[in-house]
């Protein structure tokens, strides 16, 4: 009897140490076996790391999708196989579009969620990875009230100026979505009950400026200094482009500081 006591207690321990693969069988056993070499060869690959660069280093897709080829199992992969796969395959799918480009323009086209999105849309799976969940979310989701008029506002404007832009290429591009006038015209056309957004504010004062200096352009010494600062310019300038009393508060103030352009 002692002898078995002694027995049992040799063999208990070993008993209880499960693994995270104990009790599959088959393919389930392969799958699991496959994300565990994969976890072992994320922390090998960001050894030494801390703090949020080793975060980083272990939801990089493109370390994931490594470590799961080299240890590749006879199975269905796992999940953090799939989505890195997917991921990988996405971004590829993204730079194939943006082939050919150069500087801003190319991250601005490999930012853009609709071309994400739609080389997501290659890959059909029930649980898309990150990214083309982010693609998939509208800019204004989660806002209310004014940020959200605010921003549903923007994203007029920018079609707007999509649309006012189309067909056009390189720095001629870049003249007409920046031209003060072309955005104050798409915030006007499509204005809502809400505070203006950067980009409205922005276009709206420095045209109100600019209408202002057009006017004060041939003056002199002091003479330039008390056209700059007459109200009545100003007033008169807002209501030819329908600005607001108090973006032309703002365009006074600061055209009594002999500034050229008007800040936010």
């Amino acid at each position: 009897m002692a002898v078995m006591s002694l027995l049992l207690l040799l063999v208990a321990p070993s008993a209880v140490v499960a693994t995270p693969c104990s009790g599959l069988y088959g393919a389930e056993a392969l799958t699991c076996a496959w994300e565990q070499d994969v976890k072992t060869c994320m922390e090998t690959s960001c050894h030494g790391c801390s703090g949020e660069p080793c975060q980083l280093c272990r939801e990089d897709t493109e370390k994931i999708h490594d470590c799961c080829q080299k240890h590749y199992h006879s199975a269905s992969p796992p999940l953090m196989c799939e989505s890195a796969a997917i991921t990988e395959g996405v971004k590829a799918c993204v730079q194939a579009e943006c082939r050919g480009c150069s500087g801003e323009q190319c991250q601005l086209c490999q930012e853009d969620s609709a071309r994400i999105s739609a080389c997501c849309t290659q890959h059909d799976v029930s649980d898309p990875p990150q990214i083309c969940r982010d693609a998939m979310k509208g800019p204004c989701d989660g806002l209310q009230g004014d940020a959200l008029g605010r921003c549903q506002w923007e994203q007029e404007v920018t079609a707007c100026l999509d649309n006012k832009c189309a067909g056009c290429s390189g720095e001629q591009c870049q003249l007409c979505r920046e031209s003060s006038e072309s955005i104050l015209s798409c915030c006007s056309d499509n204005e809502q009950e809400s505070s203006q957004p950067e980009m409205c504010k922005t276009a709206f004062e420095t045209t109100v400026t600019k209408c202002v200096e057009d006017q004060c352009r041939k003056c002199s010494g002091e003479q330039c200094q008390l056209c700059r600062e007459d109200a009545e310019r100003y007033t008169a300038c807002c209501k030819q482009h329908g600005v607001s009393t108090k973006v032309c508060e703002a365009a006074q103030t600061q055209g009594r500081e002999h500034r050229r352009e008007i800040l936010p």
